[in-house]
């Protein structure tokens, strides 16, 4: 038999019961619903924003005849989405709108991480 003061794995006749942590007064109502609420103090750090619309490879001799007019093709077709990267991390992609006299992007799928570390769209 085991001593009270002793700890150890329950026998099999305890029952193990979990409790949420219990909140002070000062809490905010929601705090432990929106977990945006603990980390409030990181939610002005500015992160870059990257739209990719497409990446290819040229090689010197070709950059090199770059000049105003000249039309570099890409792998996507109009009409397709583009990627969306936050500090280079891929997010989410999306259409590209035109609004008024600014292009946005229309976000239309978030980036999926699967278990085995490799992102799907």
């Amino acid at each position: 038999m085991t001593p009270q003061n002793e700890i150890g794995p329950p026998s099999s006749s305890e029952q193990i019961q979990v409790r949420p942590e219990a909140s002070t007064s000062a809490d905010a109502p929601n705090a432990q619903q929106d977990p945006l609420v603990q980390c409030t103090h990181i939610l002005d750090v500015p992160l870059k924003i990257e739209a990719l619309l497409d990446c290819l490879t040229m090689d010197l001799r070709a950059v090199a005849a770059v000049k105003v007019g000249t039309v570099i093709l890409l792998n996507r077709s109009a009409g397709d989405n583009v990627d969306l990267y936050v500090n280079g991390v891929p997010l989410a992609s999306g259409e590209i709108m035109a609004i008024e006299n600014t292009a946005g992007v229309q976000i239309t799928d978030f980036v999926h991480v699967e278990h085995s570390g490799h992102l799907e769209l």
